[in-house]
């Protein structure tokens, strides 16, 4: 069976993280992913690559980072639906907890409006993708991980210095931590 830890604490998730080369932070969009990475990024010393840096949806360009000897934390909340399919060694999946109402407030928040895309990947045209991803990760994903895995509580990021406080962030936007 693949390591596991459920966690909210972010001291143990930098903690378990420096064992691996990779560590692909994902979970739904407005999850948290960004502030994650980063704030894993800073505390591992290593490079911070977005989504769009590996090409957003680009599984080739993935596979070819997580195969690559560069120490990273890899943003991308878009491979989701595609993370218990990651088998690259001394990689570490981080997969987002956060409530799906605060997800929902945070998308209407920044007009985030790519339900229907990111719907297809789970073959529905219908429902809260935050909720759906929950769902999948929850039923099918996370027991058949090939790699370890975290799960990272939104809340827990608070306890660091890169964090912002609620009312800091009401004027960001989709990419606010760029």
């Amino acid at each position: 069976m693949v390591q596991q830890l459920r966690t909210s604490s972010l001291r143990e998730a930098v903690a378990r993280a420096r064992e691996f080369r990779k560590v692909l932070v994902t979970g739904p969009q407005r999850s948290g992913t960004t502030i994650a990475a980063r704030i894993l990024a800073q505390e591992l010393g290593c490079r911070f690559v977005s989504e769009k840096g590996v090409k957003t949806h680009s599984l080739w360009r993935l596979h070819k980072r997580l195969f690559s000897w560069r120490r990273e934390v890899i943003q991308g909340p878009c491979f989701c639906s595609i993370c218990h399919h990651i088998d690259a060694p001394k990689t570490l999946v981080v997969f987002m907890r956060r409530p799906v109402e605060e997800i929902v407030a945070s998308e209407n928040r920044i007009g985030w409006n790519f339900h229907e895309n990111e719907l297809a990947n789970y073959f529905r045209d219908a429902g809260v993708i935050s909720a759906v991803r929950y769902e999948c990760w929850e039923r099918f994903q996370r027991d058949r991980m090939e790699v370890p895995w975290i799960e990272l509580a939104h809340s827990a990021l608070g306890e660091h210095p890169l964090w912002k406080e609620r009312e800091a962030r009401r004027h960001f936007t989709a990419h606010q931590t760029e």
